[in-house]
């Protein structure tokens, strides 16, 4: 049985889930715990081909009756490191040998060799499809591990030429051509079904449809130099791994799928080619540096903007765990089923969350056939001052703060974070705005006082022009 942590008391505790243990309040716990017993440096270093991202904090030392919540503190900050910057390699530099050997054997034992399903999202088998080779965790001193060094698409003050910038979405794909950096002819939208027509041959006509008619508004003679392309999901080497565009592809023609845009620059004679996830894009075009933008809809998409431009990392908030959770199982480890967890960010800020599971427990059924036609009643209601729809604006504004919190961790750097979405809309994204920025003052006032939250309309133009002045490093 493992000793009690003394972890810190919400005050401002979401509704509708009462029991809501934060993990930014367990690392709250943990370090003032760990400071008074002398702990040992914990250096953990994600990377990614030749890039690198370090996380450092300090752990218990080995035999303290407070150890076994090393691995709780590891397995979160591995699982969250994961899906924000993505590895293919996690280093593990621990100031007590004993601590880094144990904490290696947890990670081999959370994201096993031989676990080859790469449909399960973030799990071993997930990394071997994104990097090529199975996720290696790797024992070392701290210094041994590799200073942080990382890849950043610059956004330039200029974009000569002639460039195509698109956003493909579940619902419809969109262009524009940009001359110089401003926009010539309109807009181009193209609506599509990939979830009914899931093959390449019809996604790729639709892509081309888009991006021919964007093409047509240019300058006579002239022909697009440069691509730029956001999706949701999980891109590498300009190919889907992972996108809602393709969930529905079967998976003996995925491969083919995947090379969409790829297919479509060659069908554009276009060898300038660069996709991004689209919260990365968007984060980018809001007017922010050092911003996480977070994007509530279908799923949570989100991106970060730092000063050197776009970062390279995988920045998948969805996947990223806010709550600390079944501590009794497995003296804490829990092996996590992606698939189907609670107190991820997929599950807690998109429709999911207010439509779906905070809907359920406020005991309210909402009219509609999906999810999209349940939140548009669930915001009617909350118009309204329905009590039910106001406690689940609560619940989600309060945990929102406390993933906040949690993802400043990740983001030392972060200044902003800018939600939008169509979660956001309405007196129901006011209320979750002022109720995020009011938790966070409340529970996170070291947070609250270094990173402000805002509210934007979805910027698809600006989205799209910002794209176009993206630089291929």
């Amino acid at each position: 049985m493992r000793a009690t942590l003394d972890v810190p008391t919400l005050k401002m505790v979401p509704p509708l889930t009462p029991g809501f243990v934060p993990l930014a309040m367990m690392k709250a716990g943990y370090d003032e715990a760990v400071a008074k017993a002398g702990g040992k440096s914990l250096v953990l270093g994600f990377q990614r081909g030749d890039e690198i991202r370090r996380v450092e904090t300090r752990v218990f030392p080995c035999g303290h009756i407070l150890s076994g919540w090393n691995w709780v503190l590891f397995r979160d900050l591995v699982r969250s490191g994961l899906a924000f910057y993505g590895a293919d390699t996690v280093w593990v530099g621990a100031g007590d040998e004993n601590v880094g050997r144990e904490l290696v054997r947890v990670g081999q034992f959370l994201y096993p060799d031989n676990d080859q399903e790469a449909k399960v999202a973030f799990s071993a088998g997930f990394f071997r499809l994104v990097y090529g080779r199975p996720l290696e965790f790797k024992s070392a001193l701290p210094y041994e591990v590799p200073a942080t060094s990382e890849r950043w698409y610059p956004i330039t003050g200029d974009a000569d030429g002639c460039v195509l910038s698109m956003d493909y979405g579940k619902g419809n794909v969109r262009a524009g051509a940009f001359v110089d950096g401003e926009l010539v002819g309109e807009l181009v939208d193209v609506t599509w079904e990939p979830a009914k027509q899931a093959n390449l041959a019809y996604l790729l006509e639709k892509s081309l449809e888009a991006a021919q008619k964007a093409e047509a508004y240019l300058p006579e003679g002239q022909k697009f130099e440069r691509m730029r392309i956001s999706t949701a999901g999980i891109v590498s080497g300009n190919r889907i791994l992972i996108g809602s565009i393709l969930r529905d592809v079967p998976k003996g023609h995925f491969d083919e799928a995947s090379r969409l845009f790829l297919r479509t620059a060659d069908g554009l004679g276009i060898n300038d080619v660069v996709v991004v996830n689209d919260g990365t894009a968007a984060s980018a075009s809001l007017g922010y540096v050092d911003c996480l933008g977070a994007a509530f809809g279908s799923d949570e998409a989100t991106g970060y903007y730092g000063g050197a431009g776009i970062t390279s990392q995988l920045v998948e908030g969805a996947f990223v765990p806010i709550e600390c959770v079944d501590l009794s199982r497995a003296g804490g480890l829990f092996l996590y089923d992606w698939a189907r967890a609670r107190g991820l960010g997929g599950e807690d800020f998109s429709q999911k969350g207010p439509a779906g599971h905070y809907a359920r427990l406020a005991g309210l059924t909402l009219e509609g056939e999906n999810l999209p036609e349940r939140l548009v009643h669930l915001q009617s209601l909350h118009e309204a001052a329905d009590e039910r729809a106001l406690q689940i604006c609560m619940t989600f504004a309060y945990r929102l703060a406390s993933a906040i919190a949690w993802y400043k961790v990740f983001y030392p750097d972060m200044k902003h974070v800018v939600t939008m979405g169509r979660v956001m809309r309405g007196s129901f994204g006011q209320t979750a705005l002022s109720e995020t920025q009011r938790a966070l003052a409340v529970d996170y006032p070291a947070v609250a006082s270094e990173v402000e939250v805002h509210l934007a309309e979805e910027p698809e133009f600006q989205q799209l022009k910002t794209m176009a002045r993206i630089v291929r490093s």
